[in-house]
């Protein structure tokens, strides 16, 4: 998927042209969820609010009514806006790449990833929002869809922005979080390594995530033991692990049955791509996101795993 913004020449996308003076064009999937789209459009500029849906060969396009007529060589009265998972001009600065979504099939439905950036997720299962350590430098959060649930793994600031995770939650949003970040939000639901929890029907593990052996200048390990969280969630016959900031701990090699896994490689405060590697190999993960992986290469973790049958890396924009 890609944006083109703004287009003073015809350009070209999947073989179709477009021809405009001005226009702006997002691209999604037909099967894009309602909700989603809705509050995205929440974002864009005053005059494009009411919309019609036409499907093309791209997906679904959202035809916004402008009001003003259309200079374009095709004189066209209507501007043509299709939007990507999230609408581009919303995101601030540090968070330039388009959202993308993939889609994990389980027996109890679709879940939906949507990958904001760094460490922060969105899922979608049987009409619930998920998030995972709310950034506001990787997204602006006051367009995303409220949030069902919200898992939290630590207390650093890019992984728990009060701010953000106050434009995303509901009055009955659950808040599932580690001890540490309890004093700043007495109401969610204090968890601790190693607990099994039923989350609105979805059945999740505590993993602990912490460092072994990458320590600060000061001698302090970036995420002491006993600290943070990871979590696998159960969804239908699929397991998904969330590992938040850890290196590859016996905990993690240990576990069994994990379809899709983000792991974090940067360094040194989480894992160096060997490190990953690593514990993929002894867990052996179906689907492997390296995540939060800030200024390291992910295309290394690939290549140190393309002999190990039965893992597929996929690198997304999680930097």
């Amino acid at each position: 998927m890609a944006i083109v913004a703004p287009w003073k020449n015809s350009k070209e996308i999947s073989g179709r042209e477009f021809l405009s003076n001005d226009l702006r064009v997002f691209v999604i999937p037909s099967t894009i969820n309602s909700s989603l789209f809705s509050a995205l459009a929440q974002g864009m500029p005053a005059g494009f609010r009411s919309h019609q849906t036409t499907t093309t060969c791209f997906g679904t396009i959202q035809k916004m009514t402008t009001g003003q007529p259309h200079r374009g060589p095709l004189q066209m009265k209507i501007t043509f806006i299709a939007v990507v998972m999230m609408l581009m001009s919303t995101l601030t600065a540090a968070a330039k790449e388009v959202v993308k979504r993939d889609v994990i099939k389980t027996s109890a439905g679709d879940v939906e990833l949507f990958f904001i950036g760094h460490a922060s997720l969105m899922m979608t299962f049987q009409g619930k929002v998920i998030h995972f350590d709310p950034y506001g430098k990787m997204a602006n959060y006051t367009t995303l869809p409220k949030a069902d649930v919200i898992f939290i793994t630590h207390d650093h600031n890019d992984h728990f922005d009060l701010e953000a995770l106050q434009h995303i939650q509901k009055r009955e949003t659950v808040v599932i979080l580690p001890p540490i970040c309890s004093e700043r939000i007495p109401e969610g639901w204090v968890v601790t390594n190693g607990e099994r929890l039923d989350v609105q029907g979805i059945d999740v593990q505590v993993m602990p995530a912490f460092n072994m052996a990458n320590k600060r200048a000061n001698g302090q390990l970036f995420h002491p033991k006993g600290i943070g969280n990871g979590y696998v969630l159960s969804f239908g016959d699929k397991r998904i692990y969330v590992a938040g900031d850890t290196e590859n701990i016996a905990e993690m090699k240990a576990l069994k049955d994990i379809d899709c896994a983000f792991l974090p490689m940067s360094t040194p405060s989480t894992m160096t791509p060997e490190m990953a590697a690593n514990a993929a190999q002894a867990f052996r993960p179906k689907i492997l996101y390296p995540y939060h992986y800030k200024e390291t290469d992910p295309n290394r973790l690939t290549e140190l795993l393309k002999d190990t049958p039965g893992i597929e890396v996929r690198i997304r924009q999680l930097r």
